[in-house]
């Protein structure tokens, strides 16, 4: 009962100094800024994914040899589905166009990632038709200022690489394994 009536006082206090009703006023900004930040973060989130699914088609139909694949749309779990011309979903793909969705994906992040650097891919041809190397080789300068490309001898047509990457390429090296723990940089 004297816990009762102590709490009753400290609340008779509060109201009748105004303490209360200065606590209502900041409980009130700190809810509105919390308010302003959720808002600030959901509008951030959908314009960074509306930026990456454009990016991402952008990417994709330069790739793409199928014309009636016009874009990626990002969906609910923010993977990517192909989407036909008539706005339909693609069902199901083959490993080679989960290859190129992958890597429009890789191109829409890194463009729209905060801070930039290289993109680093090993082996990004190996299940890809020559049109899709090809093509693939074409929009590598516009994903990034710099890209660093590990691939096999027979994974890609050196010359026609060479020929269309022309002024973008600055370095080729080959990797010589010596041993299992030693490997040559030429």
């Amino acid at each position: 009962m004297q816990l009762k009536n102590k709490l009753l006082d400290q609340i008779n206090k509060a109201t009748s100094t105004g303490e209360l009703a200065l606590a209502s006023k900041k409980q009130k900004l700190c809810d509105d800024i919390y308010s302003i930040f959720n808002e600030g973060i959901d509008t951030y989130s959908r314009r960074l994914k509306e930026n990456v699914q454009r990016d991402a088609t952008e990417l994709f139909t330069r790739i793409a040899n199928d014309k009636s694949y016009v874009g990626l749309r990002i969906n609910e779990n923010y993977g990517l589905n192909i989407v036909l011309q008539d706005g339909t979903i693609v069902p199901g793909r083959s490993a080679g166009y989960e290859h190129v969705v992958a890597l429009s994906l890789i191109g829409a992040l890194h463009k729209n990632a905060p801070l930039q650097g290289p993109i680093i891919m090993d082996s990004p041809f190996g299940r890809l038709d020559p049109t899709h190397k090809r093509n693939i080789v074409s929009v590598l300068p516009s994903m990034a200022n710099q890209v660093m490309l590990l691939v096999y001898t027979d994974e890609i047509d050196e010359q026609l690489t060479r020929e269309s990457l022309a002024g973008n390429l600055i370095s080729e090296k080959r990797l010589t394994r010596i041993s299992s723990m030693h490997t040559r940089i030429e």
